[in-house]
């Protein structure tokens, strides 16, 4: 491939992600242009060996909570459960048009 063809493949990754990674900037405080960067080399680094490439977002998205987590608060660990666990797993179930401020759906309502 070819620098503009990954240019492109980037730049529709992260329009893709851009709700997961807004969300992962303000858990953890960081500049979204720093998460966008380690969400990309993270979710390459999974593709290249991934059989279902559908899970990519889900664990860029968790792998990234975690490096960022460790960088900018050492000595914490990633919470594995919380009140946004989840969020960055509904990403392939999601429309594309879903923003930020749109109520995501909960377990609460599909186990009634």
């Amino acid at each position: 491939m070819n620098s503009d063809s990954n240019d492109s493949m980037d730049a529709q990754i992260l329009s893709q992600e851009q709700w997961a990674i807004e969300l992962l900037a303000r858990e953890t405080h960081t500049a979204i242009a720093a998460v966008q960067e380690v969400f990309l080399m993270e979710y390459k680094r999974l593709g290249e060996n991934a059989h279902i490439k559908s899970y990519l977002p889900l664990l860029a998205c968790n792998s990234v909570r975690g490096i960022l987590v460790s960088a900018t608060m050492p000595g914490k660990r990633a919470k594995r459960y919380g009140p946004d666990v989840g969020l960055c797993s509904v990403s392939t179930t999601l429309p594309r048009t879903a923003s930020i401020g749109q109520s995501l759906p909960g377990p609460s309502s599909a186990a009634r």
